[in-house]
């Protein structure tokens, strides 16, 4: 809508003011992630890495902490097919 406004009224007193609360609700929208505390954004991805990990090695995969990340998803998607296809009509609705 700023951008109309500036095409069509360049001149408006009011678009410095339009531009800074913009301004202002980009920065205030993007929240940096929690790298510390009890809700790290890093202790809830180890986490579920190891909850998936331990998923997989119940499933006799050959996964550990050297696993390439592109063989680890495709473990993850071919187990998760695996039990989709066995839940009644394939779905987990």
């Amino acid at each position: 809508m700023l951008q109309i406004d500036e095409l069509l009224d360049p001149d408006n007193p009011t678009l410095d003011d339009q531009r800074n609360t913009l301004a202002y609700e980009i920065q205030e929208s993007i929240k940096p992630p929690v790298l510390s505390g009890p809700a790290s954004q890093l202790k809830a991805i180890r986490e579920v890495y190891v909850s998936n990990k331990i998923a997989l090695q119940m499933e006799h995969l050959p996964v550990d902490d050297n696993t390439p990340s592109f063989a680890f998803w495709q473990y993850l998607i071919a187990v998760d097919k695996k039990y989709k296809a066995s839940l009644p009509h394939g779905n987990a609705s």
